[in-house]
């Protein structure tokens, strides 16, 4: 056995040579993330110190809310919970929690609405536990959970239920497809703050042009942790973190090193 090639029983090739480095590096980019995940399993806390505009200004929109005698809208989006996109609705309902909790203690009617039933029934009981939370159990209203159906009545009947209310700020968190843009364009338009988190590519562009602040990518995941402290998810997020930086690293050695005409890490890569 060589640097290049690795056999495996008979004679056949296990390892193609030239992937023998590829196959090292995905072990240690896969390695990582599980790392912290089981430190976090274990009890190990860890402090995500990442400072996201989107989540500062949450303070600012149900605010704002309060100032105008409006009210707060959030929504998760149009994603079903049993997708792979089921995450970033779970996360989403987290920080639409946080905005529950804000805006009762400002006095701020927060409606919550979602596509699916099964959704749903997990917003109202995010906001009878953010009720409880703030000891006014007895002011939540079934009314503040709103459910128009599936699409296309999901958004119609939320661009419409905004339109006829004193909208003040709109919080899209979760998962976001095409629905981002009639949604993120009628609270536009009619000049309520938004705010916006989706980590899908395809939908978060939407997001980035009708709101005030966004997060990107695993911000929406990161916010959420923040809010619950929840070990073994800021345990995931900071292994995430640990392997950006040894990629960031790496590319600068190498870049480094093929401006000095030295071709060692290349030679690495090609084992």
């Amino acid at each position: 056995m060589n640097s290049s090639k690795i056999e495996g029983q008979g004679g056949g090739e296990l390892l193609k040579p030239g992937l023998l480095a590829t196959f090292v590096m995905y072990l240690v980019f896969l390695a990582a993330p599980f790392v912290y995940t089981f430190l976090g399993m274990k009890g190990r806390k860890f402090v995500l110190k990442k400072r996201i505009a989107a989540m500062e200004a949450i303070p600012e929109g149900v605010a704002r809310a309060a100032e105008l005698g409006g009210i707060c809208v959030g929504t998760t989006g149009g994603s079903s919970t049993e997708t792979w996109r089921g995450p970033q609705v779970i996360a989403g309902l987290t920080l639409l929690g946080h905005v529950a909790r804000l805006a009762i203690r400002n006095n701020v009617p927060f409606y919550i609405s979602a596509r699916e039933p099964e959704q749903s029934m997990l917003a109202e009981d995010v906001l009878k536990t953010a009720y409880s939370a703030e000891g006014k159990p007895e002011l939540f209203k079934t009314e503040y959970n709103l459910w128009f159906g599936r699409e296309p009545s999901y958004e119609a009947g939320l661009m419409a239920f905004m339109a006829t209310q004193k909208t003040a700020s709109v919080f899209y968190l979760g998962g976001f497809g095409s629905d981002a843009i009639l949604l993120g364009e009628a609270g536009a338009e009619m000049g309520a703050m938004q705010i916006g988190a989706s980590p899908n590519t395809f939908g978060v562009v939407f997001l980035v042009a009708t709101c005030d602040y966004v997060m990107l990518g695993d911000e929406l995941f990161a916010g959420a942790a923040m809010i619950t402290e929840n070990p073994v998810e800021t345990g995931s997020l900071v292994g995430a973190d640990v392997l950006r930086g040894l990629v960031m690293v790496l590319t600068f050695i190498g870049v480094i090193l093929a401006t000095a005409g030295i071709p060692y890490l290349t030679s690495i890569l090609k084992t």
